[in-house]
């Protein structure tokens, strides 16, 4: 990333470009990045909640799978952002009264 960064800067000054576009792509680079990684910080997150977590507080979901791996199915299965709406939605209903399987 830091070459595509350098590369963008020395050829918008050796072709004489503008440098404010070679700031925006540069942007677009490091946000594209950051997006594609974005999935793999979130599923790490969640698999150290479960490692570091107490189990008083892991054990006592109701429903099969876990929220916790039900958070990691869901974003495997539908990706980010929808993979964590889904999640939090979970989150919301996992004390609820009554339990039994909840797949994504």
């Amino acid at each position: 990333m830091l070459l595509v960064s350098a590369s963008v800067f020395y050829l918008a000054r050796y072709f004489g470009a503008a440098y404010w576009v070679a700031v925006l792509i540069t942007a677009i680079f490091t946000l594209s990045y950051c997006v594609i990684r974005l999935k793999r910080i979130t599923l790490c997150t969640v698999r150290l909640y479960q490692h570091f977590a107490p189990d008083y507080i892991r054990n006592r979901c109701r429903f099969e799978p876990s929220c916790s791996e039900y958070m990691i199915l869901a974003i495997s299965q539908y990706g980010t952002f929808k993979g964590i709406r889904k999640g939090v939605l979970r989150l919301k209903r996992c004390n609820s009264h009554g339990g039994g399987h909840d797949w994504p």
